[in-house]
Formats: structure tokens, sequence, C-alpha cells
């Protein structure tokens, strides 16, 4: 319709019209949106990853402070076994000295 009153107008739609049915044109328009499209795959998969990386970040954090603690319980229990050691020692020398006593009470009887 415009086109159809202004005579440089129609000239300049049918040169943009040509433009665009040369092939080189559209190849590298192609290639552009092509781009342009592993682009916001690019972009997607590094918000993904970013956010894996936050998830295991966070993940590493615990387990860090779960292996602090396991640490800490490992070093409680190996002092518990320590003692219990000495105590089974104690015991042990208390239960020969109760069998020396005994047997020095048979043979005096």
């Amino acid at each position: 319709m415009l086109a159809q009153r202004d005579k440089i107008f129609e000239e300049t739609c049918d040169t943009v019209f040509t433009l665009n049915q040369d092939d080189k044109i559209r190849y590298w328009c192609e290639a552009r949106e092509e781009g342009r499209r592993i682009e916001r795959t690019y972009q997607v998969t590094i918000a993904e990853l970013k956010a894996e990386n936050a998830e295991l970040k966070t993940t590493n954090a615990e387990l860090c402070a779960a292996n602090v603690e396991l640490k800490e319980t490992i070093a409680e229990q190996g002092e518990i076994i320590a003692e219990q050691r000495t105590t089974i020692k104690k015991q042990g020398s208390a239960i020969e000295q109760l069998r020396a006593d005994f047997e020095a009470f048979k043979k005096s009887k």
C-alpha cells in the first residue's frame, strides 16, 4: 500500500526482498541464529552447572563438618578404649592377686 504510493519506498522494499533472497545473506542470517541458539544453550548449561556447583559446595561443607564430628567421636572413643584397657589390666591384676590369695588360703587349711 505505502510501497504502491511511493516509488522510492517500493524500490527499497524490492531491494531488501532481493537481498534477503540472496543465498549468502540467508546463510549468514541462519549462522547468526544458530550462534544465538548455541549461546542460549550455553547460558542455560552454565546456569545449571553453577546451581549444581553451589549444591555440591553445600554438600561438601556438610560432609566436612560431619567428618570433623566423626574424628572427634573417634578420639573420644579412643580415650574410652584406653581407659577400659587400663581398667581391664587393673582387674586382671586384682583377679591374679585373688587367685594367689585363694591358693594360699587353700594350702593353709
